[in-house]
């Protein structure tokens, strides 16, 4: 799920996961200094103290519905889900607000749809033990965005995949949101299918409520060097 500039969804729940497990350790990223009257921005991992913000910024931002074992894995860094999350300082005494977040799962190649890894070249059972960060969701929230948010979480998932030394990252986006498309195409990810019927969404928050059934777009960047492998015959 991606909602960088309007309630679309980016990425579902389509990569296979396994037992629990926590995740590698997170290192803190640094505070963005005030630029132009924008509150400083402070990017961490999530933490259990944030399980009711980032839910109720799903909510907000995304037209499907999380349950709270989603919530619970990624603010406690479990079943191999990675986080990262902006804070803006508000107030008067500085309180700390959720603005933005992204959360993906470390796979294992094995574990992914085979028609993913088809498209994006990975589907040589050379590979099948070779990691992949596949983007859960991302977003920022209204009044905080166009202030490259989202591209500073983006950039913290590469990072995170580089030292993990992951094959590559790998998300969907739904078929109607352009925005979140145009940001990844930015940062280097390539367009590589169309899969048809991939969503579906009967919540009655998606953009038109008596469509339920949408397409989505697979993106991927490969990692330090990375490409596909196809096939071995």
């Amino acid at each position: 799920m991606c909602s960088v500039c309007s309630s679309g969804p980016v990425g579902g729940g389509r990569a296979a996961g396994a037992g629990a497990m926590r995740a590698l350790e997170q290192p803190l990223l640094a505070v963005q200094q005030v630029k132009g009257g924008i509150p400083a921005l402070r990017y961490r991992p999530l933490t259990p103290e944030d399980f009711h913000a980032v839910k109720a910024a799903h909510a907000t931002l995304f037209p499907i519905d999380y349950d709270d074992a989603f919530f619970h894995k990624a603010t406690n860094g479990l079943d191999r889900i990675w986080s990262c999350a902006a804070f803006a300082a508000v107030g008067p005494y500085g309180e700390e607000q959720l603005v933005g977040f992204i959360t993906a799962k470390t796979v294992f190649l094995h574990e992914c749809e085979v028609t993913d890894r088809q498209h994006m070249g990975l589907l040589s059972p050379i590979v099948d033990h070779d990691l992949a960060l596949y983007i859960l969701t991302l977003g920022v929230l209204e009044g905080f965005r166009g202030q490259g948010i989202a591209s500073s979480l983006t950039q913290a998932a590469c990072q995170r995949a580089c030292e993990t030394r992951c094959r590559a990252l790998f998300l969907h986006v739904i078929a109607y949101n352009s925005q979140a498309m145009a940001l990844y195409s930015m940062q280097g990810f390539a367009c590589v299918a169309r899969l048809s019927r991939f969503y579906y969404i009967a919540t009655g928050r998606q953009p038109d409520p008596n469509t339920q059934v949408y397409d989505a777009y697979l993106f991927v960047l490969y990692v330090a060097g990375a490409v596909g492998l196809g096939t071995p015959w």
